[in-house]
């Protein structure tokens, strides 16, 4: 079986895209999961283990802020910039790869209908995952519900990816269930 390069989470179909200001100082990367923070309104990084996910991220925090930049003098401390995030609610199936808590592991078949939590990849764990978001099969919170292997990936890859959507309790602007 093939080991897959490390990549950004992506939606495996165009979903509906909407926009949130940013907290300031966030630094995520295009694909990486964010949620709301209900205290602030202000769209933040999600951590391992969230208690909900708003979607993935369809720009790169510094991207957006280097669009604005370009033409305005306002730091980052002042800005609320609004990035674009594919909503994650029912039926709306993302592409993720899969580690074990930042270690190798393989793709199978009988993982599919278990639910696992999100890797978020440091330099400290592995400079390979630097800022991507992955399917955790170690443990945590189980947000992230397999629904099949992805179409380009076969049962045994390393580092394979997943086809998953975010279970309903932790999809944060969908109001059903998955």
């Amino acid at each position: 079986m093939a080991t897959i390069t490390a990549a950004r989470v992506r939606a495996t179909v165009p979903g509906e895209i909407r926009y949130y200001p940013m907290a300031t100082g966030q630094t995520f990367l295009k694909g990486a999961f964010v949620y709301i923070n209900e205290s602030t309104g202000y769209l933040t990084a999600c951590a391992a283990s969230p208690a909900g996910i708003a979607g993935i991220a369809e720009a790169a925090a510094l991207d957006v802020l280097a669009s604005y930049s370009s033409t305005n003098s306002a730091t980052t401390s002042t800005l609320g910039l609004a990035c674009p995030i594919t909503i994650a609610k029912r039926g709306q199936q993302f592409t993720v790869q899969v580690t074990n808590n930042g270690s190798a592991t393989v793709t199978t078949k009988t993982d599919i209908g278990k639910a696992y939590n999100i890797f978020v990849g440091t330099s400290t764990t592995n400079s390979n995952f630097l800022g991507f978001n992955y399917i955790d099969k170690n443990s945590g919170t189980r947000v992230l519900l397999i629904d099949d292997l992805a179409d380009d990936d076969s049962e045994g890859d390393t580092n394979g990816r997943y086809i998953c959507e975010v279970r309903g309790v932790y999809a944060q602007l969908d109001s059903g269930t998955s």
